[in-house]
């Protein structure tokens, strides 16, 4: 007993506790069972494609079922606001279990590609795990470690991605659809003795739950540890309720509110522009296509490890370097390696150059993309969810954001194959190298550093306006 208190001590003294891990982390299972919903399209196709399959598809088919799982997401995400608010947070995460667990039935079942078509979508209604388990993560935290809390939900998306790749390329079609069924069943078992936000008690006028809840997030039975902030959050709980304008009014007529939808926008959307979740949908292809030594079935799996390990670096690192710098450096890297690519395939099939000395380019080229992504472009948008809304119109704008998000994400899936054939492979990459660059611009630009900073205290900044002394311009905010 003494160890455990010397290391919850530990954890405390920076700014968190044990409960506030484990309950991101139970959380973020919901992250990781999302992506081996979205990954297993990237182990089946092939399989389904092949002349062993007992469901036979087409090309077509195939970019159906890749890409349908976008529809549900919208549809997630279109009632994501109105079940957080109602259920709360816990609840809705055990909805997110719920519907994956139904895909994964399904899946199971089918005897037709009708079937997998269904299950496809809703499957893909637990996407809305990117809303919930963000804001869960972020509203539990402190401020100290709220950043790398956040980054955990990604590290964990990252992790479901690798093991659904990893199973479908060693195990059958039929184990690895049964082995869907892993994350969420621990995920129910772990997330019933977690606390709910004491943001949603606030919000419900259950004030002495959330006192409560922050006094077990802190880890302390002194009510007054924890006193000033639940004043803090009641306040911006009561401001937020207080505001007669709507929801949807707030979005364009608040000035930190716009500028934080449109920044988070911009990061949403370039995140599948970069090419990503094409990358991770038709990755065998694209290296078949480079006539690498390594079987491509090899070298997606290397390159989802790499895409985990990246993760690991992100989570360390966003609260001391700050989200900025890791941005910038992410859609540089990211850019860079895209370019690459398409100079490789530019060089064999435009050109008709003999590229058998850097056959390996294409696969270092995506393994570089792979890292650099996932150390700034997939997590900073994500912490960004938590960190930059106002308690009123948080699940509302992230709802959105990654509804927009889910449609560039069912036309790049639809669209990367027939836009390769017309401005052919090179060409996509390279739009796909120009996108990288130009969402974190505009988003570093509008969006100031929350690093370090109260979730308060970054709408404070945000709503600043410039005034206009007699004889000066006030300072803009400093950015950390």
């Amino acid at each position: 007993m003494k160890n455990a208190a010397i290391v919850e001590k530990a954890y405390v003294s920076k700014g968190g506790t044990l409960l506030q891990y484990a309950a991101a982390i139970s959380a973020s299972l919901t992250m990781a069972g999302t992506a081996t919903c979205i990954a297993w399209s990237t182990a089946a196709i092939p399989h389904l494609k092949s002349e062993k399959s007992k469901i036979p598809i087409s090309d077509i088919q195939g970019s159906l079922i890749a890409s349908l799982n976008y529809v549900g997401m919208i549809v997630g995400f279109t009632f994501s606001p109105f079940l957080m608010d109602r259920l709360g947070r816990k609840y809705s995460l055990l909805l997110v279990g719920l519907s994956q667990v139904a895909g994964w039935t399904l899946i199971n079942l089918s005897k037709s590609v009708h079937g997998l078509y269904i299950a496809r979508i809703i499957s893909g209604i637990s996407d809305f795990s990117f809303i919930v388990a963000m804001i869960y993560a972020g509203e539990i935290a402190d401020k100290k470690i709220r950043g790398t809390l956040s980054s955990i939900q990604i590290l964990s998306f990252s992790l479901g991605i690798f093991y659904m790749i990893t199973i479908g390329a060693f195990l059958p079609y039929e184990t690895m659809n049964k082995l869907g069924f892993i994350i969420p069943s621990i995920f129910f078992l772990t997330i019933l003795f977690m606390p709910e936000s004491p943001y949603f008690y606030l919000i419900q006028g259950r004030d002495e739950e959330a006192m409560k809840t922050l006094m077990k997030l802190r880890n302390t039975n002194n009510k007054e540890d924890v006193k000033l902030d639940l004043e803090r959050m009641k306040k911006a709980v009561l401001e937020s309720q207080e505001n007669k304008k709507s929801s949807f009014r707030e979005l364009y007529s608040v000035r930190g509110t716009r500028r934080s939808l449109i920044a988070l926008m911009c990061l949403k959307i370039t995140k599948q522009l970069s090419g990503i979740t094409a990358i991770v949908v038709y990755g065998q292809e694209i290296l078949n296509k480079s006539e690498f030594y390594l079987g491509s079935e090899y070298s997606i799996v290397i390159l989802t490890a790499g895409k985990v390990i990246a993760g690991l670096i992100a989570t360390s690192l966003i609260d001391i370097l700050g989200r900025k710098s890791i941005l910038l450096f992410s859609a540089l890297g990211t850019s860079v390696a895209l370019i690459a690519v398409g100079v490789f395939f530019f060089l064999k099939m435009y050109l008709g150059i003999d590229v058998s000395s850097i056959t390996w380019l294409p696969f270092a080229g995506l393994m570089t993309h792979v890292i650099t992504f996932s150390i700034g472009l997939a997590h900073v948008p994500a912490v960004f969810v938590g960190e930059v809304f106002s308690i009123k119109v948080k699940v509302l704008a992230a709802a959105i954001a990654l509804t927009a998000e889910a449609f560039v994400g069912f036309i790049v899936i639809l669209g990367f194959a027939p836009m390769s054939k017309i401005v052919g492979i090179y060409g996509t990459f390279w739009f796909f190298a120009i996108m990288c660059i130009l969402g974190p611009i505009v988003s570093n630009c509008i969006v100031p550093e929350t690093k370090g900073k109260y979730l308060e205290d970054i709408q404070a900044i945000l709503n600043i306006k410039k005034k206009k002394k007699s004889n000066e311009t006030v300072s803009k905010p400093l950015l950390v």
